[in-house]
């Protein structure tokens, strides 16, 4: 194409047939139509990038209605619809022009999204986990439309227990320590599974005695609890604070601190060999003054 001729105006191609460029035609001016903008490398059309590169594959999964790849640049961040060109597969879904030329593919292949041959209902068929299908417990969705990994939350119901509660799919479904009824497992208050039931169970009727919590009851805590509550000793009086599950472990359970301490001080009554084998150290002789203090002064 020739050169603008001096005194020209060199406008771009859009709006030739009308706008500023036909204003200026009207008045008798040379007007001077620049070409379109060369595209550069990153640039470049779909349809032209992807036999220079391989990627032909791309240009057989375009499957969208509205344009085509010669119509989008490679880097293009426009949501367009592809087609898996696998005869077992055929889905279809919406990504982005830019993240198929950097390597995404199709999510159904990729075990990212249910279909007929990968879901949840057909894993646990394959794998002997239908009492996972029968603990199902949401009306609104179907067991089929959730990938094995999924991490969406839904209701179960324990086949035991009857007991409900909520989790995603991928705990119940990983190989690793899989999430199962928390009643069962002794990790909810039931009226089965609680602090008063247990000490019944285990003749340790003295934790009901000394519990202490001015709110709440042994009935609303696990054997199991983490919680820290107050405790009163039936025989000094003395009061301290201690985890539930510290005063319930078989191995040297948590006991009155005061009682303890102060049967550990009566080694001054013994003998001398006695002495040697059950003295105590210095920090638990700060430990005795201090309960001496507190409970017997």
């Amino acid at each position: 194409m020739p050169a603008p001729a001096w005194g020209a105006r060199a406008l771009p191609r859009r709006g030739a047939g009308g706008g500023v460029v036909g204003r200026l035609r009207r008045r008798g001016e040379a007007v001077h139509l620049l070409p379109p903008p060369r595209m550069g490398r990153s640039g470049d059309t779909l349809e032209h990038w992807c036999p220079a590169n391989g990627r032909e594959d791309l240009l057989d999964e375009w499957d969208d209605p509205d344009k085509g790849p010669h119509e989008v640049t490679r880097g293009s961040n426009q949501k367009v619809w592809w087609k898996c060109v696998k005869e077992e597969c055929g889905h279809r879904w919406g990504a982005q022009v830019g993240n198929r030329t950097r390597g995404g593919g199709c999510p159904a292949c990729a075990g990212r999204v249910p279909t007929a041959t990968h879901n949840f209902e057909v894993y646990c068929q394959e794998t002997g986990l239908e009492e996972l299908l029968g603990e199902w417990a949401d009306r609104s969705r179907r067991p089929k439309d959730f990938t094995p990994a999924s991490s969406v939350k839904v209701p179960w119901t324990c086949r035991e227990c009857r007991w409900g509660w909520e989790a995603s799919i991928s705990d119940r479904t990983r190989s690793g320590r899989p999430h199962g009824c928390p009643a069962c497992d002794g990790k909810v208050v039931t009226p089965t599974n609680n602090l008063a039931v247990w000490c019944g169970k285990n003749a340790r009727s003295d934790l009901l005695g000394e519990w202490a919590h001015p709110d709440k009851a042994p009935t609303d805590f696990t054997p199991a609890s983490h919680a820290k509550v107050p405790w009163q000793c039936g025989k000094c009086g003395g009061e301290w604070e201690a985890l539930i599950s510290n005063r319930t472990r078989r191995e040297n359970p948590n006991r009155c601190q005061a009682c303890k301490l102060v049967r550990s001080s009566d080694y001054q009554h013994h003998s001398d060999a006695t002495v040697l084998q059950e003295r105590p150290s210095r920090r638990q002789v700060k430990q005795i003054k201090n309960v001496r203090r507190t409970y017997f002064n």
